[in-house]
């Protein structure tokens, strides 16, 4: 997921999106590459998402496990 994030960041342009964004966020006062640190906080969210993602499909894939354990049982 955290290529996503990074693609996700990039898509079809070569300015970051959201460094394109007029938003008013609180960043460091020294902060040389404003573009590279959005762009490795987007990465760093997307991360959570993908987490999300699998312990979803992980907990499906262990009930489907279960039952099919369970059917085999009986």
């Amino acid at each position: 997921m955290l290529a996503n994030g990074y693609l996700n960041s990039k898509w079809n342009t070569t300015e970051f999106i959201i460094s394109n964004l007029d938003a008013n966020w609180n960043l460091p006062a020294e902060l040389n590459d404003r573009k590279s640190f959005l762009t490795a906080g987007t990465m760093h969210n997307f991360s959570y998402l993908g987490g999300i993602i699998g312990m979803i499909y992980g907990i499906i894939y262990q009930l489907k496990i279960k039952k099919a354990s369970a059917q085999h049982r009986v």
